[in-house]
C-alpha cells in the first residue's frame, strides 16, 4: 500500500453531464479498497525500542484480522542525524517495498528553539525522506511524535524556559513533528496527542516508566494503538490484544485513540495521498466525452463504458453502438490503494445542455472556513439538503432541508472535509472538497 497515495481529493462536477432530451444520472457511488496487509521499517530510538513497540503493532494488529512484516533499527539516543548517516538504517530503507517508514526524532531536539530545530532536526528529517521515497517507489513517512518528559526537561530547562514543565514540552513537540509531517507530505502518528488525553481523563493511568521520560507497558501500548489507527486508518476498537493491561484500560486507552486519532484522522494527513476516483462526461448524440481530471493521486485508470468495451486512457472518447443507459465505471490506483466510481448514463437524443443547474450553480463560501459556512445560487435552496463526510467517508454532519441561514462548522477539527450537497427534487449530488481552518 502506499502511503504516498493518501487521499486528498475533491468531487465537484460528479453530475455535470450533457445530454440530449433526456438524461438520467443515477446516485454515483465510490468504494474505496482497503489494505490489510503492511511492510513497516521503524528508525528510532529507546523510545522505540522500550518494551518493543514494532512488536507490540503487530500484535495489534493481528488481533484485529490484519498482517505487519516489520524491521526496525533503535539504538539508544539515536537521532535522525544520525539515522542518515547509520549504515544500518540507510540499508534498511534500501531493502525497499516499505509501505511506510517511521522516523523518531531523538526525544529532546525537535522541543528546542526555533534555531536549533532548523539547524539539527528537520534537514534530516527532509534527508531521510528524501532516502524513502528513492528506494521505495510505494512507501511514505510517518513521523513518531512522541510525548512531554513527565515533569519536563529539567536538563535543558535554564536555556529553554518552553521545555521547563510537560505542558511547554509537549506543546513544542506537537508544533515540530506535525509541521515536519507537513514539509515532507508525509503522516503524523500523534502517540504525544494520546499521551497528553490519558494524563488528562486517565490520570491513575502510568504512561512513564521510572525515570519519567520512557514509554511504561501501557505507555508502549497506547503507541501501539495509535501507529494501528493510522497507518491501516481502522477503528481501534476492533483490537482485541490486550499485552500486559488490564483489559478496563486497553479497552480505555483504545476508546481514547478512537475519540482523538481516527475521527480525526484527515488532521495527521491520513488519506490526504490517497487515490480518488471520480469523473464528468458530455455526450453528443452516442459519443461520450470522459473527463478524469476530478480524479486525485491516481496513476493508472481503468475504464468500463458497461457495454463492453474498456480503456486505460485518462480522458476517453467513447462511441456507443445505440441510445439508452449505461453504467460506467472508473478505477484508479496508486500502489496498493485503488478507488472505485460508477456512474449511470442515459441518452436519447442528440442536443447537449447542463444537467441539474441549481447544483452546478452553488458555490461555497468562505473556503478555507473557521467558524461558518454559507452557500451562495442565484436558483433556490430551499430543497437541498447537506451533509460533511470526513476524507474516509465517516458522517459527521447532516442537515435534510437547508434553510439558507448558513453551517455552523467551528466544532470541526481542522482538516479536509467532503460537503455533499443534493438536489431533493432530483437526487442528484454534488460534492465539494472544504478546507476547515
Amino acid at each position: 500500500m502506499s502511503a504516498k497515495n493518501y487521499k486528498c481529493y475533491i468531487k465537484h462536477g460528479v453530475y455535470k453531464t450533457a445530454i440530449t432530451m433526456l438524461l438520467i444520472l443515477s446516485a454515483a457511488t465510490q468504494t474505496k479498497a482497503q489494505v490489510n496487509k503492511l511492510r513497516v521499517l521503524f528508525l528510532g530510538n529507546s523510545f522505540t525500542a522500550v518494551n518493543f513497540l514494532p512488536v507490540i503493532f503487530t500484535d495489534v494488529a493481528k488481533s484485529a484480522g490484519d498482517t505487519v512484516i516489520y524491521d526496525f533499527n533503535a539504538p539508544g539516543g539515536f537521532t535522525l542525524q544520525n539515522h542518515s548517516d547509520d549504515i544500518a538504517s540507510t540499508a534498511k530503507i534500501a531493502v525497499g517495498n516499505w509501505n511506510y517508514v517511521v522516523l523518531q526524532e531523538q526525544s529532546q531536539k525537535p522541543s528546542f528553539s526555533d534555531a536549533d530545530v532548523f539547524k539539527d532536526v528537520y534537514p534530516y528529517a527532509q534527508k531521510l525522506d528524501s532516502m524513502v521515497h528513492d528506494k521505495n517507489k510505494c512507501g511514505r513517512s510517518v513521523f513518531y511524535q512522541t510525548w512531554g518528559y513527565r515533569d519536563g526537561d529539567s536538563v535543558n530547562c535554564s536555556v529553554w524556559p518552553p521545555v521547563c514543565d510537560y505542558d511547554g514540552m509537549d506543546s513544542m513537540l506537537n508544533l515540530r513533528y506535525t509541521q515536519m509531517a507537513l514539509d515532507n507530505n508525509a503522516l503524523r502518528s500523534p502517540v504525544g496527542l494520546v499521551f497528553k488525553q490519558l494524563r488528562r481523563t486517565r490520570p491513575g493511568l502510568d504512561l512513564y516508566a521510572a525515570d519519567g521520560r520512557h514509554p511504561s507497558e501501557a505507555g508502549t501500548y497506547a503507541a501501539a494503538i495509535t501507529f494501528y489507527t493510522i497507518l491501516f486508518a481502522k477503528d481501534p476498537t476492533k483490537i482485541t490484544y490486550d499485552y500486559t493491561i488490564p483489559p478496563a484500560e486497553a479497552d480505555f486507552i483504545r476508546q481514547t485513540v478512537l475519540v482523538n486519532v481516527y475521527h480525526a484522522l484527515p488532521k495527521f494527513n491520513v488519506g490526504a495521498y490517497n487515490p480518488s476516483a471520480s469523473f464528468s462526461n458530455t455526450i453528443a448524440s452516442k459519443v461520450v466525452t470522459f473527463n478524469s481530471s476530478l480524479s486525485k493521486n491516481a496513476v493508472n485508470y481503468n475504464w468500463d463504458f458497461g457495454d463492453g468495451a474498456t480503456s486505460t486512457v485518462a480522458n476517453p472518447v467513447h462511441t456507443y453502438a445505440g441510445v439508452g443507459g449505461y453504467t460506467v465505471r472508473l478505477i484508479v490506483d496508486n500502489c496498493l490503494l485503488k478507488d472505485t466510481f460508477t456512474q449511470m448514463v442515459t441518452t436519447t437524443g442528440s442536443s447537449i445542455k447542463e444537467a441539474f443547474p441549481i447544483l452546478n450553480s452553488i458555490s461555497l463560501y468562505p473556503n478555507p472556513a473557521s467558524v461558518m459556512l454559507y452557500f451562495k445560487s442565484n436558483l433556490s435552496l430551499k430543497n437541498l439538503s447537506i451533509e460533511i463526510s470526513s476524507l474516509l467517508g465517516q458522517k459527521i454532519m447532516n442537515i435534510n432541508q437547508y434553510n439558507g441561514q448558513g453551517i455552523n462548522i467551528e466544532s470541526l477539527s481542522s482538516g479536509i472535509y467532503l460537503v455533499q450537497l443534493k438536489d431533493n427534487t432530483t437526487g442528484a449530488t454534488l460534492v465539494h472538497k472544504l478546507i476547515k481552518e
